[in-house]
């Protein structure tokens, strides 16, 4: 995978992170399936404090296989 990531101040406290993901692998659905899960997570600079985590489903038809 491929990461980029964009960090928009929204206030003093708060940012809005857009971020790219894009799969450096070849599809194969005896592999895969019809999708692959990923978790997210964002820590503070010095990676002691998660700050956020989510669950991501890059589906097979989005990949483009």
């Amino acid at each position: 995978m491929v990461l980029s990531c964009r960090v928009i101040a929204i206030e003093e406290a708060s940012v809005k992170l857009d971020l790219m993901l894009k799969p450096r692998f070849r599809w194969d659905d005896e592999i895969h399936g019809n999708s692959e899960a990923f978790w997210i997570f964002v820590e503070d600079v010095n990676g002691e404090v998660l700050l956020h985590h989510e669950y991501f489903t890059l589906a097979r038809w989005v990949f483009g296989g």
